[in-house]
């Protein structure tokens, strides 16, 4: 879909209804919003590790 409309005018892209609009706009905020959720669970994947780890490092 993103290399239709870099392939569209300006023009052409001006009469775009906005419902369209919208929809693209959403959908590019939800992908963004599961990349960030897939980061946060991957910080606290990392931060479950390091708790694990710190009874160990307290020992030296």
């Amino acid at each position: 879909m993103s290399a239709d409309l870099a392939a569209m005018s300006l023009p052409a892209l001006e009469s775009l209804s906005l419902p369209y609009v919208a929809t693209i706009y959403f959908d590019c905020f939800r992908r963004f919003r599961g990349m960030l959720q897939l980061n946060q669970m991957d910080v606290a994947k990392v931060d479950r590790r390091m708790l694990y780890m710190l009874p160990m490092l307290q020992l030296f």
